[in-house]
C-alpha cells in the first residue's frame, strides 16, 4: 500500500533531505558491492541506535524510504527549518529503536533502517497537512485525489494488522512496528510543535514571501496566490477549488 503526493508548496530547498537519501543511497552500494566501508553495529548504545539508521536490508526497502522521506519530508524540513528538522530525526531515530529494543531484549539482530524514522515524519504530516491531496495505491486498486487523512485511514490500520500478524508468526516483525511506533511519536510530536505555533509562523512566513497583504494560501498545498477579492479560485498547482472570504479559506473540491 502506497501514499503518493501529489503537490505541495515549499519554501526553501530541503538540503537535509537531499542529503539524507545521498547518504543512505551510497551507505546501501558499498555494502552491496562489499567494500566493507561502513558496518551496522549489533551493540545497544546511544550510537548504534543513531547511525543504524542508514544502513537497510534490501534494494526495495532503500527505495520506498527514500520515496517516502523525499514526498513529506522536504515539507516538513520547511516547517521546522534544517536544524530543527535534524534534531527531530535523531529523536525519532532514538526512540523508535529504543523502543523496540526494550520490547526484544534478547534478539541478537541489529536494528536496521529507517522505516520508523520515515514513519514520523508521515505521522508529522498528516498534522500540518491533513488536506493535501494524495494517490492511495493498493494491489488492486488506486484512489486519487484523496486528502492525506483519508488515506492514512487505510494505511495506519494496515500496518496494526500486519505487525500482529508477523508477531504471532514469531518473526521480527520490526518493520511494521517501527511504521507504528514511528508514525504515533511523529503525530504526537507535531502536534507539539502546532501548540506553540510552528505551523503558523510557516504559513505566514509563505504569505509575506510574495510582498503582497493580498496574497492566500491554498488550503489543500500551502501554494500562495494573490487574489483580488473575495471569490471562488483554483490553486494552479494541486488543482484544488478554494473559497476566500471574511473567514478565511476553505476547500471546495
Amino acid at each position: 500500500m502506497f501514499i503518493i503526493e501529489k503537490a505541495n508548496h515549499r519554501s526553501i530547498t530541503p538540503f537535509v533531505t537531499f542529503f539524507l537519501i545521498l547518504i543512505w543511497i551510497f551507505v546501501f552500494f558499498t555494502n552491496v558491492f562489499r567494500l566493507d566501508l561502513f558496518q551496522a553495529s549489533k551493540e545497544v548504545d546511544l550510537h548504534s541506535l543513531v547511525t543504524n539508521i542508514f544502513f537497510h536490508k534490501s534494494f526495495w526497502e532503500i527505495l520506498i524510504n527514500c520515496i517516502y522521506f523525499y514526498m513529506y519530508g522536504d515539507n516538513i524540513e520547511d516547517v521546522l527549518g534544517h536544524f530543527l528538522f535534524i534534531i527531530v530525526l535523531v529523536f525519532l531515530s532514538i526512540f523508535v529503536n529504543l523502543s523496540y529494543v526494550l520490547l526484544n531484549w534478547n534478539s541478537t539482530l541489529p536494528i536496521l533502517g529507517a522505516s520508523g524514522v520515515v514513519s514520523g515524519i508521515l505521522g508529522m504530516y498528516i498534522v500540518f497537512f491533513p488536506k493535501v491531496k494524495t494517490t492511495l495505491i493498493t494491489k488492486k486498486f488506486m484512489f486519487s485525489d484523496l486528502p492525506v487523512v483519508t488515506s492514512l485511514i487505510f494505511w495506519v490500520p494496515y500496518q496494526f494488522i500486519v505487525m500482529f500478524w508477523e508477531m504471532q508468526a514469531n518473526e521480527t516483525a520490526y518493520v511494521f512496528y517501527s511504521h507504528v511506533v514511528g508514525f504515533m511519536l511523529g503525530f504526537s510530536l507535531a502536534h507539539c510543535f502546532l501548540f506553540f505555533g510552528w505551523r503558523d509562523r510557516h504559513k505566514e512566513s509563505i504569505r509575506f514571501s510574495t510582498g503582497n497583504l493580498k496574497t492566500v494560501l491554498c488550503p489543500s498545498c500551502s501554494a500562495p496566490k494573490v487574489i483580488p477579492s473575495y471569490g471562488r479560485y483554483k490553486c494552479s498547482s494541486c488543482e484544488s477549488e478554494y473559497y476566500f472570504d471574511r473567514k478565511g479559506s476553505r476547500i471546495l473540491f
